[in-house]
Order: C-alpha cells, then sequence, then structure tokens
C-alpha cells in the first residue's frame, strides 16, 4: 500500500465512468511520480500499471490542471502542488462536480471526441 505523508492510501474511491482506476488511485499514483522518490519503471510496477498509462495520465493532469486553475494560475502551481491540495481537499467533491458541470467530462477523463493523447516521456 503506497503512504501519503506517512498515512496509508486508500484508493479505492471516486470511480471515474469508463475506467477501471478511480480517481483515488490515479491521484495517488501520480503524487507519487511527482515526488520523484522511485524510478518510473520501479512505480509502475509498485502500482501494476504500463508507463505508457503513466504518462497518459500525467499529460491528462496537466491539461486537465491548466483548465481547472486557468493558464496563469496554472503556472504558479507546480503539479505536485495542485496534487496535493485537490486530494486533500475537504471540498473534493464538490470541485469535481463543478468541473464536470463546466467542461462536460470528468477530471483525468479523456474528452468526449478527443483524439488519444499521445505519452511521451518528460
Amino acid at each position: 500500500m503506497y503512504l501519503l505523508r506517512g498515512k496509508p492510501c486508500l484508493a479505492t474511491c471516486n470511480l471515474l465512468p469508463y475506467s477501471p482506476y478511480s480517481l483515488r488511485f490515479k491521484l495517488t499514483v501520480l503524487i507519487a511520480y511527482f515526488e520523484r522518490k522511485m524510478p518510473v519503471a520501479a512505480l509502475c510496477a509498485h502500482f501494476g500499471i504500463a508507463i505508457s498509462t503513466l504518462y497518459s495520465w500525467k499529460h491528462r493532469l496537466l491539461e486537465h490542471k491548466e483548465l481547472l486553475l486557468g493558464v496563469l494560475k496554472g503556472i504558479e502551481k507546480s503539479a505536485l502542488g495542485f496534487l496535493r491540495s485537490l486530494y486533500t481537499s475537504t471540498h473534493f467533491s464538490d470541485q469535481l462536480e463543478n468541473f464536470f458541470m463546466i467542461f462536460g467530462f470528468s477530471f483525468l477523463q479523456n474528452r468526449p471526441g478527443a483524439p488519444a493523447t499521445k505519452s511521451n516521456p518528460p
């Protein structure tokens, strides 16, 4: 089990439609990635995902972060800082609902009709 700030992370809630992974699971993996505590291959093996899946989530995160915060605010806040604030927010569900209402798709989901993202390593 992955630890977030020394506490076990239960990445099983906030299901995403049409996805085998919960939003909490994706956020947990992305936080671990941006913390850079282990090589990407080891991180992906630890969570049982493909490296290409991780980079796809990273790409979608950065794209959706800018939508949620706005381009200028997105530049000011690191991806890790954004993930941590989202993950620990007491209004997490409200933020996700607002994102869906504004943009018409779920956070960290592919946009309807959008081409598949090409994931390139950093």
